[in-house]
């Protein structure tokens, strides 16, 4: 991932300031393995990694990725290793998601980033052209919030009252609402109304509905075309989702949540998020209970059957 997104953020620079990019092509070749080595610190935590640089990227982690770092005179050789506090962190994901943590990516999207923003600003094009009209933009995310999971950004110390998650319950590599119900914005101008719908999409549904959208006959058979609520709000929704956190998987069936069983830690030592784990069923009717805080497998056994079957069905085809 690092190596294809430097790649592409390099072709972007070459293409929109050809003269910034011959400036910096030194720099982000050590930008490059300054990153590659911060990441692998991360995943090799045993080991230590030393390399010779021109450019102080300690001091540029210092002025928190604000400062264009100066080439120096004579070249320093920096060690990278990974503290306790991190060697606990990833043996506790591993333990919990059978997997290794996300790399430090860090200081390659936040400089580079900030590099982008500063020097490539929004195609005026897009305005003179009226590509905005002809546009279908869609913003979404790919699982719900977590404060700490190896970026040291501050989160903790800076969230203030502020709850990322709001009333859902759980967070990112959680199978309750919080870690999968995400945020999901459509708009075309002067297509798309201004309204709030309920209903439920999911990113899967995304292929069948521009499918559909630009007039294609393509389809795959795990996708809904869900195109009028793309584009008004309204029409067909998802009856069914199968959803997944750290490879566990649940069943949301209209308004209700079906969690099978299983092993494991109920709440992240690490990230302090409840990962929707229990050795019993879990059953929640969402219209009536959004924070997921009452089980109704003993009130409701016809329906626990009911969606247990709905899930084995699909998890088994």
């Amino acid at each position: 991932i690092h190596d294809a997104a430097f790649l592409a953020a390099l072709e972007i620079l070459k293409e929109k300031i050809p003269e910034e990019f011959q400036k910096s092509k030194e720099f982000l070749e050590e930008l490059k393995m300054f990153s590659y080595l911060r990441k692998t610190n991360v995943f090799d935590y045993e080991q230590k990694f030393t390399h010779r640089f021109s450019y102080d990227f300690e001091k540029l982690i210092d002025s928190n990725f604000s400062e264009y770092p100066i080439k120096l005179k004579n070249s320093i050789n920096v060690e990278f290793f990974a503290d306790e506090k991190q060697k606990i962190m990833i043996k506790e994901k591993i333990e919990e998601n059978g997997s290794d943590v996300n790399g430090i990516g860090k200081i390659l999207s936040k400089m580079l980033g900030n590099m982008l923003q500063r020097k490539v600003k929004f195609d005026s094009r897009a305005m003179k052209e009226n590509i905005l009209e002809n546009t279908l933009i869609i913003i979404s995310s790919d699982n719900g919030p977590v404060l700490n999971d190896g970026y040291y950004d501050d989160a903790v110390e800076k969230i203030g009252n502020h709850t990322p998650s709001g009333v859902l319950r759980g967070g990112k590599y959680s199978l309750y609402e919080a870690g999968t119900r995400v945020p999901f914005i459509s708009y075309w101008k002067g297509v798309t109304p201004s309204k709030v719908s309920n209903k439920l999409i999911s990113q899967i549904d995304l292929f069948n509905s521009l499918s559909t959208i630009i007039g294609s006959e393509i389809k795959t058979s795990d996708s809904n075309d869900l195109s009028q609520l793309l584009l008004n709000g309204d029409g067909n929704e998802r009856e069914k989702l199968i959803l997944e956190a750290s490879g566990k998987t649940a069943l949301k069936y209209k308004n209700w949540i079906f969690i099978p069983p299983y092993k494991g830690k109920a709440v992240s030592k690490y990230t302090n998020v409840e990962l929707g784990r229990s050795n019993s069923y879990q059953l929640y009717n969402l219209k009536n209970d959004p924070t997921q805080r009452e089980n109704l497998i003993d009130q409701e056994k016809e329906k626990l059957i009911e969606l247990q079957e709905i899930y084995n069905k699909i998890i088994n085809n």
